[in-house]
C-alpha cells in the first residue's frame, strides 16, 4: 500500500539555542559556511577566532547553512562535535522524525527552494528562525516509511559513491604521477645521458654535473607572511582579489592567475600583497605530505594575501623555483621532523633553508616549458574525472529528492 506524501511544515526538529563556545586552549578546527568541502577548514585559537566562530553543536544534531543558494548539511557525530562552526548555521535536533530522513530532506531540492524563497537580507540573503518554521515540503510522517526510504537511498548511494570513489582514485594516481614527473625533471633534467654527480643532499640524490645545489634563501629576493583575512570579510561585492591559506589546498593547483575570492579592502586591517611571480606557501596543514604546499601567482594584479600564508618573492624564473619546491625532494625537507605532530606548521625560516637543485638559467626555461606542457595535459585528464564526479553527484541529488518526496516509491 502506497502512502500519501502530504505537504507538511517541516517541524520534526528542535531549533537549539546553543551556548557560546567555551574557552579552550590550543587549536581547534573552524568551519565557516563557505568551507564545508572536504578538508576545507582553518585552525583557530580561542583568542584569534573570527567573531562568527561561536557555534559548537552537541552530538546528534544536524547543522545546515542559513544562507540562500547553499547546500551544506552536516550530521554532528562524536568526532565532529569537537569542531567549531559558524553562527551562519542552524543547529537542529530531530524529535518526531528519523534523523537520517531529516538529513536527506534538508539536502533535497524542494527544501532548498523553500529555504531560498523565505530568505531575506541586504548584502547576503539568509533564512531566520521564524521563516524556517514556515517551510513546507512533501514528506511522509510514517516512521516505517521513512526508514525504508533511508534504506533505499543508502543502497543507491552506496553504488554511486563507489563510482565517485573510483574516479577519485584515478585522480589521486594522476596527481602522484604528476608530482613524480616534476620531481624527476627538476632533479635529473631533460637529458638522461648527461654526466651526473652526487648533490650531497639525501632527498635530492644525483643531479646533472653542470647543476648546483643552493638553499632557497640564496635564490629568492625576500620572504614574508600574509595577514589575516576573515571569511566574513570575503564578499562577491569585494573590490580586491584575495587568497586565504585554505584555498591553496582546496582551490588551486600549481599556479594561478585569477583569485576565486574577493574582499572588501576596508575590512582588512593589515594589508599584505602578492604580485606576479610570487610564490605562496600554506603555513599550516593537517597532512604532513602536504605541509607547505606552494603555488605561484602569475596574474597581473596585486592580490591581498591572508594569514598563515608565506610569500617568497623571486622574479628570475619563479615557475622553475615553484616546480622545484613542489618536488618530492623539497617536500621531504618541508616535513622533516614533523611526523608526530597533530597540526603541522612550517615557518619562513624553514622554507629559506630548503635545498633545491638549480639548473643553469637557459636550461630552467626549457624545463618549465616541458613541464607546463605535460602538466597541462595531465590537468585536463584530471578535470575530465572531476566532471564525471560532478555528474554523479547531480544524479545522487536528484535521486534523493525523488525518494524523500515520494516521486520514487519504496516497497
Amino acid at each position: 500500500m502506497n502512502r500519501v506524501y502530504d505537504l507538511h511544515r517541516l517541524n520534526g526538529f528542535y531549533i537549539l539555542n546553543t551556548k557560546p563556545v567555551l574557552k579552550f586552549s590550543g587549536l581547534k578546527k573552524y568551519y565557516s559556511t563557505g568551507s564545508i568541502e572536504k578538508d576545507s577548514f582553518e585552525y583557530v585559537t580561542y583568542e584569534n577566532r573570527p567573531s562568527r566562530a561561536n557555534l559548537q553543536p552537541e552530538e546528534g544534531c544536524l547543522i545546515f547553512a542559513k544562507m540562500s543558494n547553499t547546500t551544506k548539511t552536516i550530521y554532528i557525530d562524536n568526532e565532529l562535535k569537537e569542531n567549531i562552526y559558524s553562527t551562519g548555521f542552524f543547529s537542529i535536533k530531530p524529535k518526531n522524525i528519523n534523523y537520517e530522513y531529516l538529513f536527506y530532506l534538508l539536502e533535497c531540492t524542494e527544501f532548498l527552494q523553500e529555504k531560498d524563497s523565505y530568505s531575506n537580507g541586504t548584502t547576503q540573503f539568509s533564512i531566520n528562525e521564524n521563516n524556517l518554521k514556515k517551510i513546507k515540503v512533501h514528506l511522509t510522517t510514517f516512521k516505517d516509511e521513512q526508514t525504508r526510504i533511508v534504506k533505499a537511498i543508502k543502497a543507491k548511494e552506496e553504488k554511486i559513491n563507489a563510482l565517485i570513489t573510483n574516479e577519485e582514485k584515478q585522480i589521486e594516481k594522476l596527481k602522484v604521477y604528476k608530482q613524480a614527473l616534476i620531481s624527476e625533471v627538476v632533479t635529473k633534467g631533460l637529458d638522461p645521458n648527461v654526466p651526473m654527480k652526487d648533490s650531497g643532499i639525501f632527498s635530492i640524490g644525483y643531479i646533472p654535473y653542470s647543476w648546483e645545489v643552493k638553499k632557497v634563501k640564496f635564490i629568492i629576493d625576500s620572504i614574508t607572511k600574509g595577514s589575516g583575512i576573515t571569511k566574513e570579510s570575503v564578499s562577491l561585492e569585494g573590490d580586491s582579489e584575495c587568497i586565504r591559506y585554505g584555498e591553496i589546498y582546496t582551490r588551486y593547483n600549481i599556479s594561478f592567475d585569477t583569485c576565486f575570492s574577493k574582499t572588501i579592502e576596508k575590512n582588512v586591517s593589515s594589508k599584505i600583497y602578492a604580485e606576479h611571480g610570487d610564490l605562496l606557501f600554506a603555513g599550516t596543514g593537517e597532512l604532513i605530505e602536504e605541509i607547505g604546499k606552494n603555488i605561484v601567482y602569475l596574474g597581473n594584479n596585486k592580490i591581498l594575501v591572508g594569514g598563515d600564508i608565506i610569500i617568497a618573492k623571486h622574479h628570475k624564473n619563479a615557475e622553475y623555483l615553484n616546480y622545484s619546491l613542489y618536488s618530492y625532494a623539497s617536500q621531504a625537507q618541508k616535513s622533516k621532523g614533523k611526523a608526530k605532530l597533530k597540526v603541522v606548521h612550517i615557518s619562513a625560516d624553514e622554507i629559506k633553508n630548503i635545498y633545491i637543485a638549480l639548473a643553469p638559467e637557459s636550461e630552467q626555461t626549457k624545463i618549465v616549458a616541458c613541464l607546463d606542457k605535460k602538466v597541462t595535459l595531465l590537468d585536463k585528464v584530471i578535470k575530465c574525472h572531476l566532471n564525471k564526479i560532478e555528474k554523479l553527484k547531480a544524479y545522487r541529488k536528484s535521486m534523493i529528492y525523488e525518494y524523500v518526496t515520494g516521486k520514487r516509491k519504496v516497497y
